[in-house]
This record gives structure tokens, C-alpha cells and sequence, in this order.
């Protein structure tokens, strides 16, 4: 009989909020992009942001030589040669670039930046989200602030001060607006919630992490009426709660037959218990009780289970290796009645529907396995009993506590509120 402990259960996978990777892959391309190089000076020469000092040949030699690199990839436009170059990746092909130059290394890294910044300004190139994270160019964001919807970030301003977001709060929305700018080729008040979404995905399929200043932005953005108003951002992340179908699929159980068994009983179950005990029963069945079934005898397919293999899954069912040694598993009897409450729910519900009769098996889980559950209930009664009088003397102090923060925050909001906007004032001797 096969004694191993009970195996770490495997990540559930499906995330509590909805990644959007679906709008990862979404076209944006402008006009300009199937234009010559030399149409491209032309044009950009013609743009009321073009220098008219001598910088402008440095601007040019820069225009040139990242489109004179993209030219050399596969591809029908600009943007297509860009996504093809990997240009997105990292910054490495702007200091081979560089390397190139005649002008030294300074000046010519310069005309590099200087040049993508007005391809980038024109909309000649939408980069990726990548790129934006990485290029730092302040005069670039400067730029499209003040051309794509300047009336739009001088109202997103006023209403973040309004809401009380602070000054770098506000400067990490505004980049994230700006970046979304620059990637779709909308004007700030032609964002839809859509391209948010997208921001914030590609960047999380990256880094692992949401943008800085999306979840600002995005309330910026409805509150200036670009939005409609849909909630917050992480309402709109929000999944909420899953199917059993979805409950039992974060484990993946082999044997479709079972699946399906365990999808259609956790349904009959779902209406008479809330949604945490539904995910409970779910855990217990698809994952603690079937999965390590399945991975320690590959190819089961019944619920009539042989005496040893029940045996050996309670035994690891009943331990918990830590990195501090080995413990009795505190859920061990609630599991335990899951299994044996579904084996019998299969013999009962058969007598009036045959179709759940052939999923009828005798319960690994025998009545004397769960002897013994009603001292553990008293044990954790005892346990959080205990807690609830050694926390109780200091009560007190908790609720003086909160009523001098309280006291504290009410003063000080008052004496806000009687200050004009933009006013210095002081108070218990700190100065705001």
C-alpha cells in the first residue's frame, strides 16, 4: 500500500481578475505609415514641433538612420517593419544605431532620440508599451500632452486635485495616458476603455505587474467624461464568481468522465450553500480527494476505489509537510465528510434518478474515519475562545487609540477646509 504524504496540490490556475491578453494583439496603424523616407522628412519637416535652428540636421540624420534600419526588415509599412524588428524588446538597436554615427556618440545618440521623438509625436511609428516603458524622453511626453488632447490633461489636472490625488500620483496618470497615446494613435479624448484595458494587460503579460498610475488614469479619464462610467478599474477586473464548472477546471483532472461528475453534483449542491462553501466543496472533491487520486494511480477512471488506494490517500490527506516538519492537517475531517457526504448524496439521489447510477461506489470514507471530529470542533472553539480573551483587556486601549486618530483627522480636516486653495496653513505645529 502506497503511504506517500499527500503531494502539494497544484496552483490553481485562473486568476481572480480577467488578464484582457485578447486585446494584446490589436492593430493600430496611422495614415503615415506607408509613406518614403524622403515623404517622411517632408512631412515631419513641415510639423510646427520641428526645430528651426541647426538642430534640425541632427533631427534629420536621426529620422534617417531608424528608418533607413527599419527599411532593411520584412514587412509592407512602418509599423509592420517595427513589429518585425523586435524594436519593442529593448533599446539595444538604438545603440547600434549610435555606434554607427559620425558625429561622436553623444551627438549621435542624440539625433537618435531627437528623431524618434518626432516619428514618435507624428504618428509615423505606434510603438508598443514595451518601448514606452524603456525609452525615457520627457520632451517627447511634453509633446504629446500639449498636441493630442491638451484640454483633456488640463481637466484631468483639476479633477485630480479635486479627488485629492497627490502631485505623483497625478504624473504617474498622465504618463500612463500619454503612453496610451502614443500606442494607439487616439487623442486623449478619443481613449476608449478598451485601450486601457490593453495597457494594462500588455504591460502585466511582461512584468507581472499593472502599469504605474493605470488605475489613477482610468478614474481620471471617467471623471473628465473620456470614460463612461463603468466603475473602477479593478471593478472592471473583477471576475467575480466562478461556475462550478470553472471551480472544478482550475485542477487538471484527467479523467473527463469524473470531471464531469464532480461539475454536475457541485450544480445540485450550489443552490442550498453560499459561495465560499461551494468553492470549499469544490477544493475538497476536484482537488484534495481526486486529483492526488489520479496522480498516484495514472489512469483510474472509477470512483470505486480499491481498499488500498483509499487507505493511502488518507494517510497523506491527513499530513502537511512544512519547512518547520510535519502536522496534522487542520481541515483533514471537513474533507473527509466532503467525500463521504458526495458518495452517499450519489447513492441517494440514484433511487430517484437512474442516470447518477452508475457513479454509485461504496465511500472510501467509512463513519469510524470521522470519529473523533467533534473534539477537534471543540479544540478550535477553545482555541479562538482563548484569543478572544487575551486580546479583550486591550480593548480599551484600541478604541482610545481610535478615537484620538479620529479626534486628530477631524481637526485637521477642519482646519483644510477653512484654508483657501493653494494655501499655506499650520497645524499642531506641522505646516501643510
Amino acid at each position: 500500500m502506497t503511504t506517500t504524504r499527500l503531494a502539494k496540490p497544484p496552483r490553481a490556475t485562473g486568476p481572480n481578475y480577467r488578464s484582457y491578453a485578447e486585446l494584446i494583439d490589436r492593430q493600430h496603424v496611422w495614415p503615415h505609415d506607408k509613406l518614403t523616407i524622403d515623404e517622411v522628412l517632408t512631412l515631419l519637416a513641415a510639423h510646427h514641433t520641428w526645430p528651426s535652428d541647426r538642430k534640425a540636421n541632427s533631427r534629420r540624420r536621426g529620422i534617417t538612420a531608424v528608418l533607413t534600419w527599419l527599411n532593411r526588415q520584412d514587412g509592407q509599412g512602418w509599423h509592420e517593419r517595427w513589429q518585425n524588428a523586435h524594436a519593442d524588446r529593448n533599446l539595444d538597436w538604438i545603440g547600434e544605431l549610435v555606434g554607427d554615427g559620425t558625429q561622436g556618440t553623444v551627438r549621435s545618440r542624440n539625433s537618435v532620440s531627437s528623431g524618434l521623438r518626432s516619428l514618435l509625436a507624428c504618428r509615423v511609428l505606434l510603438p508598443g508599451y514595451g518601448f514606452l516603458d524603456r525609452f525615457k524622453n520627457r520632451a517627447l511626453f511634453d509633446d504629446i500632452a500639449s498636441m493630442y488632447g491638451a484640454d483633456t490633461f488640463d481637466r484631468m489636472e483639476k479633477a485630480s486635485k479635486q479627488m485629492g490625488l497627490s502631485d505623483s500620483q497625478y504624473s504617474f496618470a498622465r504618463v500612463a495616458v500619454v503612453k496610451t497615446v502614443l500606442h494607439t494613435g487616439r487623442d486623449a479624448d478619443q481613449l476608449t476603455v478598451e485601450d486601457l484595458l490593453e495597457h494594462r494587460a500588455a504591460v502585466v503579460a511582461e512584468r507581472q505587474y499593472s502599469p504605474n498610475g493605470i488605475h489613477a488614469a482610468w478614474d481620471l479619464l471617467i471623471a473628465v467624461g473620456v470614460l463612461p462610467k463603468v466603475g473602477t478599474l479593478r471593478e472592471q477586473l473583477r471576475i467575480g464568481q466562478k461556475s462550478p464548472e470553472e471551480l472544478v477546471d482550475r485542477y487538471p483532472i484527467q479523467c473527463r468522465p469524473i470531471r464531469d461528475v464532480l461539475v454536475r453534483y457541485i450544480k445540485e449542491r450550489a443552490p442550498g450553500l453560499d459561495y465560499n462553501s461551494v468553492r470549499q466543496l469544490a477544493a475538497s472533491l476536484a482537488n484534495l480527494f481526486w486529483l492526488d487520486i489520479e496522480r498516484h494511480n495514472p489512469g483510474i477512471d472509477s470512483l470505486h476505489l480499491p481498499r488500498e488506494v483509499a487507505e493511502a490517500w488518507k494517510h497523506r490527506l491527513r499530513y502537511i509537510d512544512t519547512d518547520t516538519g510535519r502536522r496534522e492537517r487542520d481541515q483533514y475531517f471537513s474533507i473527509l465528510v466532503h467525500v463521504r457526504g458526495f458518495y452517499l448524496d450519489l447513492q441517494e439521489w440514484a433511487l430517484e434518478d437512474p442516470s447518477w447510477a452508475p457513479w454509485v461506489a461504496p465511500s472510501p470514507v467509512r463513519r469510524g474515519d470521522t470519529n473523533g471530529m467533534s473534539k477537534i470542533q471543540r479544540r478550535a472553539s477553545a482555541v479562538m475562545h482563548q484569543r478572544v480573551r487575551e486580546r479583550l483587556p486591550m480593548l480599551p486601549e484600541l478604541i482610545a487609540a481610535i478615537e484620538t486618530h479620529h479626534a486628530a483627522a477631524e481637526a485637521l480636516l477642519n482646519a483644510a477646509s477653512a484654508a483657501e486653495l493653494d494655501a499655506v496653513f499650520d497645524h499642531n505645529g506641522r505646516r501643510y
